[in-house]
């Protein structure tokens, strides 16, 4: 029996849309993750979340294995600005000894206008991926306050012939982080012979809020506040 996908997706979208405008009428947002309810559609696995800042709607959409590429796509396809949760620089660090990396946090960041007090811990939380320790990091840059996420880009899974989770050669060392700097392993997941890899560390600026929901910025001047700042802190830091 013939059906017609295009009827059917449009009944989808169209029911996806009562219940957001049913939901944005009581509050603030919309959020529903599709599983096997979602078969037969574009939004199979696929979690879709509107959220009112101000008076604009911002549409999040993630699907599984490719994350946001649907919402850069309807973006660009409707010719409609993107809202911005923040905005990254990445500063690459020198190699030592060809293969690894030796990375002085203090030196590095030395130049930011961030208090040492906020800086302590940073080193075992950037090895714990967050695990270890909190990072609660506020500057302010041109009269505005601004959120600061800090994370170490290097290859996490290094670790000696036969070792276990827990050997792995990133550690931290007082101010220090040390780590592998190379790969073993393409992108297609096929093993290579071991290639140089330079880590990085980046810096993320948001508008002030809390760590895992951060107020996402909308207009012209916020958007502009954010990449502002970033270029900011981007210009002070000290890599080595």
């Amino acid at each position: 029996m013939a059906t017609d996908k295009i009827g059917v997706e449009q009944d989808f979208v169209g029911n996806i849309l009562s219940e957001a405008r049913l939901a944005l009428e009581k509050g603030s947002s919309f959020n529903r993750h599709f599983d096997y309810d979602g078969m037969g559609s574009n939004f199979f696995k696929t979690s879709v979340n509107i959220e009112r800042v101000g008076d604009k709607y911002v549409l999040k959409l993630n699907a599984a294995y490719i994350g946001s590429k649907p919402e850069n796509k309807l973006a660009e396809t409707l010719g409609k600005p993107m809202a911005l949760v923040s905005s990254s620089a990445k500063g690459i660090a020198s190699i030592v000894d060809s293969w690894w990396f030796n990375i002085n946090l203090e030196d590095v960041l030395a130049g930011l206008p961030i208090p040492n007090k906020q800086l302590r811990g940073l080193p075992e939380y950037l090895v714990s991926s967050g695990y270890s320790g909190e990072q609660d990091i506020t500057f302010n840059h041109e009269g505005q306050k601004f959120s600061l996420d800090f994370s170490l880009c290097a290859n996490w899974y290094l670790r000696p012939e036969g070792g276990k989770r827990g050997s792995e050669y990133v550690h931290a060392r007082g101010n220090n982080i040390v780590g592998g700097a190379w790969t073993t392993w393409a992108e297609n997941g096929d093993k290579i012979a071991p290639k140089v890899v330079q880590p990085a560390i980046v810096v993320s600026v948001a508008l002030p809020g809390e760590r895992y929901s951060r107020p996402v910025a909308v207009t012209e001047d916020q958007i502009k506040a954010v990449q502002t700042a970033r270029n900011y802190l981007s210009d002070l830091m000290r890599l080595k």
